[in-house]
């Protein structure tokens, strides 16, 4: 009985405000037999280094991020500090 497991990328969508979202699938297999599924999400921010993602994503982050749009994906996304008047 020999347990494997492959975890792919399952899906790529693009949102208006430029974020990408990646859904994975892990499939876990007995014998050549499904016998789980499991997905995991993760969001890509505009300006974000893609790098090390997937050819088909970053061929998608370099149409679609224009400078404006990762400038203002990166001030929303900007550490906030707040202070509190005693």
């Amino acid at each position: 009985m020999a347990l494997s497991e492959l975890t792919t990328l399952d899906m790529v969508s693009l949102v208006e405000s430029g974020y990408i979202e990646l859904r994975f699938v892990t499939t876990v297999f007995r014998d050549s037999e499904e016998i789980a599924r499991t997905y995991d999400r993760r969001i890509i921010i505009p300006g974000q280094d893609i790098s090390g993602e997937d050819p088909r994503v970053q061929a998608i982050a370099e149409a679609t991020w224009t400078p404006s749009l990762i400038e203002t994906a990166q001030a929303i996304n900007a550490p906030k500090t707040f202070s509190c008047r005693a």
